[in-house]
């Protein structure tokens, strides 16, 4: 991982250059939690967000009306469910408007802590996320009832993070399950009779390595299209029946530690919009949010990234970044903390090198004399050389930000990786000093 110094003021020169971001921000007349934006017709379209926010735009979203709302509600979806009726979720209920969001009232309970929820009609919907299995209802929201959990009497938690329909009878949802004893593993499911029966139509192998769902999408051409939380895509060309999982080639490589997909949108098969977020370690504070939107063009094998800010730091516990939402294959619009974003050119082709901003630290160069590390790559034991006093504990972080190690170093030292999976590790070598290295593990 290549963390450098940078000056504050250059950074934020890059980020706001249009040239290179291709989002331009929108002004707004209230700060907030922007979740969830969405479009009606060619012109109209609805933003929510945390505390009742509710926007409208009447112009393609080139501006945002606030509109007032006294339920203190944190929106996190909302779907069109008619030309007339717009159900929107948030705070464990479901709100009704007649009137494109200027009017708004309770409608039913959501279960418990649902963080996902999907209408066919004003009656029949499904709920998950952060729940047990999928529930569904057939009055409105008034009763929910368990309508899939994986199918096996061994399972120990099956939950689904997103769900779409084609059409009023044929849907797909995704999420992860667990069995008692073994590792998550990602599974795809699809109806075909309103959600009366599921089956599991993509299942992956329990480790952990195992994909983890988060978004899905189906196309106009009947291709469906999900994405993990590390970026894998999963997707079937027709429809559903085969699955495939794309490589993954990152445009930074030594800066993905601890990034994941937050939102993602498909403009079809190939040309997929996906917002991150992603942790960035601080030598003073801990840890610190940056957020990205990212694209690819040829299905998930290789990604530009197109939009890249360090929010707020009064952001958090908040997301930083809600959704994303195209109208067209060039016009569409990213939703986040205080942040509202339009494109007109599906966000541009240039890339936006990723730089980190990092303080307090006296050298973080890749090429500091005091400290050795070899060989890099390794496929077993890694020496590490310490020509002083300034470092004294070293700790190896994987690639989702997770301390898998904690070592009292030496002068001289041999650490044993043969039990590693291979892949990216992140070293953290601190003392009176902190310093970040990456090292690869290969295959034996």
């Amino acid at each position: 991982m290549r963390i450098s110094l940078f000056p504050m003021g250059v950074l934020l020169l890059i980020l706001s250059n249009p040239s290179q971001a291709q989002w331009s921000p929108i002004t707004f007349e209230k700060e907030g939690v922007f979740r969830v934006v969405k479009f009606h017709n060619p012109s109209d379209g609805l933003l929510l967000g945390h505390d009742g926010i509710v926007m409208k735009t009447s112009d393609k979203g080139e501006s945002w009306n606030l509109l007032p709302n006294e339920l203190t509600i944190d929106f996190f979806d909302f779907q069109f469910i008619n030309d007339t009726m717009i159900y929107a979720y948030g705070s464990d209920k479901i709100y009704i408007s007649t009137d494109f969001g200027t009017t708004w009232k309770e409608k039913a309970n959501l279960p418990t802590g649902a963080k996902m929820a999907y209408f066919l009609d004003l009656e029949t919907g499904f709920a998950g996320g952060n729940i047990e299995g999928l529930r569904k209802t057939t009055d409105g929201g008034m009763t929910w009832s368990m309508n899939w959990t994986y199918p096996v009497e061994d399972y120990q938690y099956s939950g689904l993070d997103d769900i779409d329909f084609i059409d009023d009878s044929v849907g797909f949802a995704c999420g992860r399950s667990i069995r008692k004893g073994e590792w998550f593993f990602g599974n795809i499911i699809k109806t075909g009779n309103r959600g009366q029966t599921w089956s599991v139509v993509y299942q992956d192998t329990p480790s952990t390595e195992s994909i983890q769902p988060v978004r899905i999408q189906i196309n106009n051409d009947s291709s469906i299209i999900v994405v993990d939380e590390f970026f894998k895509i999963i997707k079937s060309d027709d429809f559903g029946d085969t699955w495939s999982v794309l490589p993954i080639n990152l445009p930074d490589p030594d800066s993905w530690f601890g990034m994941t997909v937050m939102s993602m949108y498909s403009l079809n098969l190939d040309t997929i919009i996906v917002g991150a977020e992603v942790t960035v370690w601080l030598t003073k504070s801990g840890g610190d949010q940056k957020r990205k939107i990212l694209r690819t063009t040829n299905g998930g094998q290789d990604w530009i990234l197109q939009f890249f800010d360090d929010p707020n730091p009064n952001c958090c516990c908040t997301p930083l970044l809600g959704n994303i939402h195209f109208l067209n294959d060039t016009l569409g619009f990213a939703t986040g903390n205080n942040l509202i974003l339009r494109t007109t050119n599906t966000g541009g082709d240039i890339h936006i090198r990723d730089t980190l901003i990092i303080g307090s630290v006296e050298d973080f160069s890749e090429g500091q004399s005091d400290i050795s590390i070899y060989p890099n790559p390794t496929k077993d034991y890694l020496t590490v050389e310490i020509d002083n006093d300034d470092y004294n504990i070293l700790d190896i972080y994987n690639v989702s930000g997770s301390k898998i190690s904690n070592i009292r170093l030496n002068h001289i030292n041999t650490i044993d990786l043969t039990a590693y999976s291979p892949g990216i590790y992140i070293l953290r070598i601190l003392g009176k000093k902190i310093c970040y290295r990456r090292i690869i593990k290969t295959s034996r």
